[in-house]
């Protein structure tokens, strides 16, 4: 039986500790492991009993040593090689533990994943406190979603072509949602509530863009709030929002602004809605500076009756407003690390907590 062999130098000597809890990781979690040999000069020799691709290797091993040995960014790889055969991994931002994929499509692994698991629960919990019902929202959307006129030209198609002018064959039958909001208003259909009604989820999302450029991606995760119901209560709400979110992020301790912005998931035509936006105000981006890095995390959006005019949903008696506001969990974890970089010692005492409670 022939061996894989994969050779890994380290960039610092590794602890017994952390030898011991990366020997025991990987032989638990990966059986094709036939033996394991710590050599001189920070090298590591990984044999597997049978053949694997050089990129299942690589995330096996970076795997192992970001779980298990909590090793981030001291810790990265200077070469590997695989069946004799010389592997150049292709990693970004691999400090924070996210591994290139593809254009826009990341691998995540701690910190970054555990960082981001923990911003989750902590934004979930805190739109529970008032009164939001956590529910679980699909991606995958039927075409007669789209139909309801949302033009947006980043849209993906299950089935047919990706088109930038809006164009779809007859094919298509399903679509990858861009909007974390947008499995809400199906399920209002031709309802009257009285009140307003409030819900939070973790949604996934696509867009199909013309490029993509850390923290931009093709698939993302979004930690949605949407609220649905009476206008002025729903214009009450929206006063509200933009200061309990902002005490919500001191967690995190990042600089941040809170502006208006011009574009739109539900509408193609920029130029009318950038103007309509600016005199109402009805999007606000929370934008992330650091040094020369800025970029948008997070940002709330009245969509007056756009919604309930298009699935019928009441308030009262009549049409209903909504709502949403979307959190960007990579990007707000990419501006995390940017701040405090990946020492837990540098980090907030009020998230250290939360991380630590979470690991615990």
């Amino acid at each position: 039986m022939n061996d894989s062999n994969l050779k890994i130098r380290l960039n610092r000597v590794l602890s017994n500790d952390e030898l011991r809890s990366l020997f025991n990781t990987l032989n638990s979690q990966y059986h094709s492991i036939s033996e394991i040999v710590f050599g001189q000069e920070r090298e590591i020799e990984i044999r597997f009993s049978t053949p694997l691709p050089p990129s299942d290797v690589s995330i096996i091993f970076r795997a192992a040593l970001l779980e298990s040995a909590k090793i981030t960014q001291s810790v990265l790889f200077t070469s590997d090689k695989v069946n004799n055969k010389s592997f150049q991994g292709n990693f970004s931002y691999s400090d924070f533990g996210a591994v290139f994929v593809d254009d826009g499509v990341f691998v995540f692994f701690p910190p970054i994943s555990t960082v981001i698991a923990v911003i989750d629960k902590y934004f979930r919990e805190q739109f529970e406190k008032i009164n939001a019902i956590s529910c679980s929202l699909p991606s995958l959307l039927p075409i007669q979603v789209f139909k309801k006129n949302i033009k947006h030209n980043s849209i993906t198609f299950l089935t047919g072509n990706n088109n930038k002018n809006q164009q779809k064959d007859n094919s298509s039958t399903h679509f990858l949602s861009h909007a974390a909001c947008l499995p809400i208003y199906p399920l209002l259909t031709n309802k009257d509530y009285y009140g307003i009604r409030l819900y939070t989820s973790n949604v996934k999302c696509f867009r199909h863009e013309d490029y993509y450029n850390w923290p931009r991606l093709k698939e993302y995760q979004v930690r949605e709030f949407v609220a649905v119901g009476d206008e002025l209560e729903i214009e009450r709400l929206h006063i509200e929002l933009e200061e309990l979110l902002s005490q919500m992020l001191e967690i995190l301790g990042i600089q941040f602004e809170i502006k208006s912005a011009s574009d739109s998931f539900i509408d193609s035509d920029k130029e009318l809605v950038s103007i309509y936006q600016n005199i109402v105000h009805t999007k606000k981006e929370f934008i992330f500076s650091c040094g020369d890095k800025m970029f948008s995390f997070g940002s709330i959006n009245k969509h007056g009756t756009f919604f309930s005019k298009q699935w019928n949903i009441k308030s009262n008696g009549k049409l209903a407003a909504s709502l949403c506001v979307g959190f960007g969990l990579e990007r707000i974890a990419t501006a995390f690390f940017e701040t405090h970089g990946v020492n837990l010692l540098n980090w907030p005492i009020s998230f250290r907590h939360l991380y630590e409670s979470y690991n615990s």
